[in-house]
């Protein structure tokens, strides 16, 4: 993926590199809290889905956490 242009700098975000400690720039895919047309059939159960799993993971730390979330969101979106 090639790297924002300046003439992007009001979509450009700043994300944490998960597992090098720096951070990169991307472009904002859609504005924060708008759910798009194509996606809204999977907002409200990818949104319980994901509670369930936070909830089931919440002793967890670090990368353990992580890990444990993925496979349940993944576990539950096989369903």
């Amino acid at each position: 993926m090639a790297a924002p242009t300046l003439s992007e700098a009001g979509q450009v975000i700043i994300k944490k590199s998960p597992r090098k400690g720096s951070f990169y720039l991307a472009r904002r895919s859609f504005e924060p809290g708008v759910v798009p047309k194509h996606l809204e059939g999977y907002a409200g159960s990818m949104a319980a889905d994901a509670r369930a799993c936070a909830t089931a993971t919440a002793g967890m730390k670090g990368n353990a956490r992580v890990t444990a979330m993925n496979g349940c969101i993944a576990g539950k979106r096989r369903k």
